[in-house]
């Protein structure tokens, strides 16, 4: 998502490398941790929040190791190792870093929230393109994990099937279905519209099993002021086909509301021709 928006991204990195400059320590002259280490903190934060002192130390500590630049398993650097972590601690700490956490949480929430849309949007895409769509354990809600050992914490299971069970039964309740997607993405939080839209997906496509196993891939081309932010294709096969319409570029737009309906599209409706002729359509 960040590559959406570098100018305010970049922004971003200077004034908290301003702010954080306090925390930094000087080994061997000079400061640590370096521009390249404290961009990935930034970076690492923002995808990962929120996130304990020592989850992040931890992924830290095999991050400059692995780097090999200044610090290695093999070759630790001691003094350095303990700044950079050093570092991370301080700026988590709300009594040193308040007005640093203060502007990271404002930006990251806004972020997350875009964030949340481009990987439901991926998920639709997985389950729908050509191949074996494929799940990792345990991420059928949000997952924040970092790399190993931190991808490795136990899963709540009990959890997961008590949020599955819950909606199968709105599901199958007599309920309009638009009016329980709104309201899973007003508490996107939770991660239930992830695993809503996961197993709906998984449903329509074993439904359909056929269109999906042999069924031709065709691209859809989106035209009209928005087509850029449209990502559009079709499974056809005998006996019917099945779209999938996402969008992308959310953040390009700077608009926070939802990309639902024609006041965020900017049109009463799409037009699109028959899959059989040149696939186009104008929004």
């Amino acid at each position: 998502m960040l590559s959406e928006i570098p100018g305010e991204w970049h922004t971003k990195v200077r004034a908290w490398q301003n702010l954080n400059r306090k925390h930094r320590v000087v080994v061997d002259g000079q400061a640590v941790p370096g521009p390249n280490e404290e961009y990935l903190l930034y970076q690492t934060l923002v995808g990962a929040w929120p996130i304990s002192v020592d989850r992040l130390q931890e992924y830290l500590r095999k991050a400059i190791h692995e780097a090999k630049v200044e610090t290695s398993w093999i070759n630790p650097a001691v003094r350095y190792d303990e700044a950079v972590l050093s570092f991370a601690k301080a700026i988590l700490d709300p009594a040193q870093s308040t007005r640093f956490l203060t502007d990271f949480a404002r930006f990251q929430a806004r972020v997350a929230a875009f964030g949340a849309l481009n990987s439901l949007a991926q998920v639709l895409v997985k389950v729908t393109a050509p191949g074996v769509p494929d799940f990792y354990q345990g991420t059928e809600l949000w997952d924040l994990s970092l790399v190993d050992p931190d991808n490795r914490r136990p899963v709540d299971w009990a959890l997961r099937r008590r949020l599955l069970d819950d909606l199968v039964k709105e599901i199958e309740a007599p309920r309009v279905s638009a009016a329980l997607a709104r309201s899973l993405l007003e508490s996107r939080e939770d991660g239930r519209i992830k695993l809503y839209l996961t197993r709906q997906a998984l449903a329509f496509r074993h439904k359909r099993a056929l269109l999906f196993e042999r069924g031709e891939y065709r691209p859809l081309e989106a035209q009209g002021p928005l087509a850029e932010h449209v990502c559009a294709f079709a499974r056809v096969g005998d006996g019917g086909a099945a779209l999938t319409v996402v969008p992308r570029y959310l953040a390009r737009r700077r608009i926070d509301d939802p990309p639902l309906g024609p006041d965020y599209w900017g049109a009463p409706g799409c037009r699109s021709r028959k899959i059989s002729e040149p696939a186009s359509a104008t929004c």
